[in-house]
């Protein structure tokens, strides 16, 4: 009697070849070879070839944490954080820090600091400072200083 209840007791939680695959516990224990992938712990635990939790080579690359937290491989590129964290190899070039932090490699080409900080490359040349800061190359020529400083090549001369 004793034998058959540990016999019936372990069928209950070990099912070996069902469709559901191997599994070990109770309904939110360790599952191998389900449709959902391997799962470790509840449903909210840790999955492997499953849509949530950790990814290994699925249609958004590697993703480990959160929607926000590290993904590799995706069509966003490298995203590390939170999505004003740092994104590298994205459509956008790579931008380090907050959305007015560092971008390299962007059609607006690099930008350094805030808004009105340093930006080498862009359509208005080379710009130290803020907007009235030191610009060269610019359409206006070379200014240094506030917009009544010093301007070099411009079409009022220097």
């Amino acid at each position: 009697m004793m034998a058959s209840s540990l016999a019936l007791m372990m069928a209950r939680y070990l099912a070996l070849g069902s469709d559901d695959g191997i599994v070990l516990g109770s309904d939110d224990g360790m599952e191998l070879g389900s449709d959902d992938g391997i799962e470790l712990g509840s449903d909210d635990g840790i999955e492997l070839g499953s849509d949530d939790g950790i990814k290994l080579g699925s249609d958004d690359g590697i993703k480990l944490g959160s929607d926000d937290g590290i993904k590799l491989g995706s069509d966003d590129g490298m995203v590390l954080g939170s999505d004003d964290g740092m994104v590298l190899g994205s459509d956008d070039g790579t931008a380090l820090g907050s959305d007015d932090g560092m971008v390299l490699g962007s059609d607006d080409g690099m930008v350094l600091g805030s808004d009105d900080g340093m930006v080498l490359g862009s359509d208005d040349g080379i710009r130290l400072g803020s907007d009235d800061g030191i610009k060269l190359g610019s359409d206006d020529g070379m200014e240094l200083g506030s917009d009544e400083g010093i301007e070099l090549g411009s079409d009022d001369g220097i």
